[in-house]
């Protein structure tokens, strides 16, 4: 039956994500959709089985996502870039993470703590949103002059581990369960493989290709479970309670992260246009947040629900305007590249 369950609830999701993706929004949200409408708070319709090993699913779908990262983080394209993209990788989350800890005990009824570990899981940019779209660019040869989509890709890479290491520190202060095993897999395990992954890249490029192709066919199945999963572990009880607290403490965040992009660009080459473009290249979330937005409700933490909401609320905001964003901004600060001379064709697909 277990089986049956998890057919049923694969094609509703690849059948929902197909439609969204027919309107030019991000596949992941029809996963998204698919799993609150299926989960236990809903039409309770998944196997409760599939619900209790979510968090190793979560963990798994977490290190498929690292892999990639590492494989994609070339160390000489990042030398290139330099300090932008080290500031980039820094400033903006803190800058974010900092907006969080102070307006959303405010807003959600969280503790600052709380409220800290949030802006963790919030501060990451998505993987699977922005590093497709900059290898689109690379081919096209749009932003190669300045080096502006390897600025991005390196940034969002270092992002996303320095967010999840916050992350973990964060849990081992609060002490909701969050011990050495925790820190191990959520910060050190998740560095060890994106460190291997970049030393592979650098060093054994044909291996490091060969690991990229399997990793992307592993990451097809993994990321509709994962997005699924973290559908179905809404309560949604809880929208109609924080859904205006959540989207404001979003909205503030943001704002401020938008702010700190620019300020690590200054002193480089790039226009104003290009910062912008930059800026909205650092919006989308979605993987990162699907991966451990449900750790601290896993975990047994009081505002464990709240953190989870306002990670799924940030996904279905900042993932679609990121992509569409993206996608424009592209064509209309890089044209169609040096590669091409016609109108550049919208080839970028989630991963």
């Amino acid at each position: 039956m277990t089986l049956l369950h998890l057919a049923v609830v694969i094609t509703c999701a690849l059948a929902l994500s197909w439609f969204i993706k027919k309107i030019n929004l991000p596949s992941l949200i029809g996963m998204i959709i698919t799993g609150i409408i299926m989960g236990p708070y809903a039409l309770d319709l998944i196997d409760p089985w599939i619900i209790i090993i979510s968090a190793d699913l979560r963990q798994v779908a977490l290190m498929v996502i690292l892999a990639r990262a590492g494989l994609a983080l070339d160390i000489e394209a990042l030398r290139k870039v330099g300090k932008p993209a080290i500031l980039m990788s820094f400033i903006p989350p803190l800058l974010e993470i900092g907006a969080v800890t102070l307006l959303a005990p405010i807003l959600l009824p969280i503790s600052h703590l709380d409220a800290a570990i949030m802006g963790t899981v919030l501060s990451a940019v998505s993987p699977a949103i922005a590093v497709p779209r900059m290898l689109n660019m690379m081919k096209k040869g749009q932003g190669a002059e300045k080096d502006t989509p390897q600025l991005v890709m390196a940034a969002t890479s270092i992002n996303g581990i320095f967010a999840i290491m916050l992350f973990a520190l964060l849990l081992w202060v609060d002490g909701s369960g969050a011990g050495a095993d925790m820190i191990l897999r959520s910060a050190v395990l998740p560095l060890v493989i994106v460190v291997a992954g970049a030393v592979a890249l650098r060093y054994f490029r044909n291996f490091a290709a060969q690991s990229s192709k399997i990793l992307a066919k592993i990451w097809i199945p993994t990321e509709i479970m994962l997005f699924v999963l973290v559908g179905a572990a809404i309560n949604v009880n809880y929208i109609s309670e924080v859904s205006i607290a959540a989207i404001a403490v979003i909205a503030i965040a943001l704002f401020f992260r938008i702010c700190g992009v620019p300020l690590c660009l200054i002193g480089t080459q790039l226009s104003f246009q290009e910062r912008v473009f930059c800026a909205i290249a650092y919006l989308p979330k979605a993987t990162v947040q699907a991966a451990i937005g449900g750790t601290a409700l896993a975990i047994g933490m009081g505002a464990g629900h709240i953190i989870l909401l306002v990670a799924v609320f940030a996904i279905l905001i900042t993932a679609p305007l990121g992509a569409l964003g993206i996608d424009f901004m592209r064509l209309h600060v890089f044209g169609c590249g040096i590669q091409s001379k016609t109108i550049c064709s919208e080839e970028s697909h989630l991963e």
